[in-house]
């Protein structure tokens, strides 16, 4: 069997109320932006869910699990549009989650299916599993040794119903197994470890079904913490009445929290002044990481700051906020710099409300996720580069006449060390950051009689709230 369904928002909205795992990487973009994949993912468990869209090949059937190993290798996001195969061999299946799009495979798992006939449902009796109320835990690898949790939860006929109707399944499909399952999201994601935690892989078996209508419970207990890789290893057990009726184990990474960003305050504290008072200087890209804290820098050396974002409105109003209480003087301007008409209207705002220009940083990139280089494809590199590059060279087009007019000024453009000491995954990060280098040794040979200087900073792998 193969099917095609698209993740959307109503589908993580609904998983969430099905399942209580309310965990931030989400549901909260704020807390995303600063994780592992800077943006909101959607649970893993939720494609994997859609195995019950095999019950189209067994008409009036229950699909249940017995047993399965499962691997979470990608993460899917939400308007992804993903590729389900499934194979089966009796009630043996082997299924892969792939993204129709790039043809990443995003999940892979075998076992074993019940296939039952379907019972009719009960009337509606409450929107999630989990009767109690749950708090997202926030814990470090240093806190995890020996944890154990329990979730209660019951599974009622009729929350299956509308799970099925939610994700396009067959009425009835649904078994009470199947659907204790997504649970271990919620164990993940709410529990051991909670906020930082990556669901990486599962594995449980049925001994007995979980029971539409009856109480059980989901215990996890963290086996063993790899410091070292930040992963886990946690034993798993349903339980009904007392008695264990399925068991398995699950894997998880725990993120180390998001680096707190330095403040303008202890920036003031700890530097000497440059010289920079009442100098304009705009960052692009500094909602976060290295541009954040190059604005707070230059803010608190004296400069009037322009913090650029595309997406990360409420962290430049942030950071420029965080500027002005600790005395200095910021502003936060949206535009893609990759876009002609926004920056010629950046730039009109800057001269407009600032009076010009004497710094220009030059930081602004699309991502550096990695990605395996048989995996790239033109558009991808293009992605890249129309960011990377077309954003610098657009910039730094508005900001010549202005520096002429002024018979002076700096441009400071970023590459990485990468350039020099590639690493696998970064192809077309790395391409992009080496035109930024060509780029930059042209132009400051053609502006250098003119009093303005460009030069390319390089930084190593940098500590910042990108890397989590």
């Amino acid at each position: 069997m193969i099917a095609r369904f698209t993740i959307t928002q109503e589908m993580v909205d609904a998983f969430v109320r099905f399942t209580s795992d309310r965990n931030a990487q989400h549901t909260d973009e704020q807390v995303a932006r600063r994780m592992r994949f800077r943006r909101r993912v959607v649970h893993g468990m939720l494609p994997f869910s859609h195995l019950l869209l095999i019950g189209r090949e067994f008409p009036g059937k229950q699909i249940d699990l017995k047993e399965t190993e499962t691997r979470f290798l990608k993460p899917a996001f939400t308007g992804d549009e993903i590729e389900l195969s499934v194979s089966m061999n009796g009630d043996a299946f082997e299924a892969t989650w792939t993204n129709a799009v790039n043809g990443d495979v995003l999940t892979k798992s075998k076992g074993t299916l019940g296939i039952t006939s379907a019972k009719a449902h009960a009337a509606d009796d409450g929107d999630s599993m989990v009767s109690v109320v749950l708090e997202e835990n926030v814990l470090g690898v240093g806190e995890l040794e020996g944890k154990r949790e329990s979730i209660p939860f019951q599974v009622s006929a009729a929350l299956a119903r509308r799970y099925e109707q939610m994700i396009g399944a067959p009425e009835g499909s649904a078994g009470p197994s199947m659907m204790a399952t997504l649970l271990l999201s919620t164990m993940i994601g709410m529990r051991i470890p909670g906020r930082y935690a990556t669901f990486m892989s599962f594995a449980v078996t049925f001994e007995q079904p979980v029971e539409f209508g009856q109480v059980h419970q989901l215990i996890a207990v963290v086996e063993k913490v790899m410091a070292a890789t930040e992963s886990l290893n946690l034993s798993l057990s349903f339980e009904r009445d007392g008695a264990t009726i399925g068991g398995g184990k699950m894997g998880a990474l725990v993120s180390p929290p998001p680096r707190p960003m330095i403040t303008c305050q202890e920036i003031r504290e700890r530097h000497l002044d440059l010289g920079l008072r009442n100098k304009v200087a705009l960052v692009t890209g500094s909602s976060r990481g290295i541009g954040a804290t190059t604005a707070k820098l230059l803010a608190m050396h004296g400069c009037k700051v322009i913090v650029n974002y595309f997406h990360g409105k409420a962290d430049a109003e942030e950071i420029a906020g965080d500027i002005r209480a600790a005395g200095g003087i910021a502003m936060a301007i949206g535009c893609d710099v990759a876009d002609e008409q926004q920056v010629q209207q950046m730039f009109a705002q800057i001269e407009a409300q600032l009076g010009g220009l004497d710094l220009l940083v030059n930081n602004a990139v699309r991502d550096a996720q990695p990605k395996e280089l048989e995996r790239l494809d033109w558009e991808d590199y293009l992605g890249e580069l129309n960011v990377t590059l077309k954003g610098m060279v657009l910039c730094c087009r508005e900001t010549l006449p202005i520096f002429r007019r002024r018979g002076r000024g700096k441009i400071v453009n970023l590459s990485t060390i990468y350039v020099d000491n590639p690493v696998k995954g970064q192809s077309k990060y790395i391409t992009a950051k080496s035109a930024v280098v060509g780029y930059s040794r042209a132009l400051a040979r053609e502006v250098a009689g003119e009093n303005i200087q460009v030069n390319v900073l390089s930084p190593n792998m940098t500590q910042t709230d990108l890397l989590a």
